[in-house]
């Protein structure tokens, strides 16, 4: 199941990103869950359908797809068209400077990469806001992150 965003679904509904939290908050959008403080919506979900008994748990499988994908992308070199196909620039964007900020990464080009993709990102409080809605948590995502690059050096050494 393919699974949005409360602006991408806004957008794809042709409707106000106000509309879906409306929606949302009335429970209206059967399948939408709330993974930390965003929202994923299922891109079939009906808002004139409402759902009908009690709301199922979540399962972690398609948060935890994502953020694998997620994680391969930042453990690749920075490609400004496959970071824009990821996600929401100003999503992205953030991604880029949380990579720019650790140790590792190449930090002009992650700030570069910032710049082209939402240029307010690079602002202090743009930023701090971003790292409080960030369903990616860097105590979590970045450890992850710097396994899979080391897993990636590994093979790659390892290849006769």
């Amino acid at each position: 199941m393919d699974y949005k965003s409360a602006s991408e679904f806004a957008a794809l509904r042709n409707v106000s990103p106000s509309r879906v939290m409306y929606w949302l908050q009335k429970n209206r959008l059967a399948g939408a869950k709330k993974v930390g403080s965003f929202w994923i919506i299922p891109s079939d979900a009906d808002p004139d359908v409402m759902p009908v008994g009690r709301p199922k748990k979540m399962a972690a499988a398609p948060f935890r797809l994502q953020e694998e994908a997620m994680l391969a992308l930042c453990a690749s070199a920075p490609n400004l068209a496959a970071w824009r196909r990821a996600g929401s620039p100003q999503f992205m964007a953030g991604m880029a400077v949380m990579l720019a900020s650790t140790s590792g990464f190449d930090r002009p080009r992650y700030l570069a990469l910032a710049e082209k993709l939402d240029p307010s990102a690079l602002t202090v409080e743009t930023f701090e806001t971003w790292l409080k809605n960030n369903p990616y948590k860097p105590s979590r995502f970045l450890p992850m992150l710097k396994k899979m690059q080391r897993s990636r050096e590994e093979a790659r050494h390892a290849k006769p």
